[in-house]
């Protein structure tokens, strides 16, 4: 499958945390639905870039090793980071 530009910015975002992020922070940080980043997930972790679980009613996400390697690895070769603070910070 091919990583188009919300995938980017979940891996991006995802790689930058330190802990697990529920679906809900990362639709709001990327100002997409939360059906939308659940599907864009759900898609990550079939191609072995995202890890998640379920805790409570919950679904937690963290990237991979892979994940943060491929998140490198883009990051290099472009610049684009869709994202909540990137949107304000462009506004400003």
């Amino acid at each position: 499958m091919t990583i188009d530009r919300i995938d980017k910015g979940i891996l991006t975002y995802l790689t930058r945390e330190d802990w697990p992020d529920t679906t809900e922070m990362v639709a709001k940080m990327l100002v997409i639905s939360w059906n939308t980043a659940q599907l864009h997930l759900y898609k990550l972790v079939s191609e072995g870039l995202v890890k998640g679980k379920r805790v409570g009613r919950q679904n937690q996400w963290t990237a991979t090793d892979k994940g943060k390697d491929a998140s490198k690895q883009r990051a290099a070769s472009t610049s684009f980071y869709y994202c909540r603070k990137t949107v304000l910070l462009s506004l400003l």
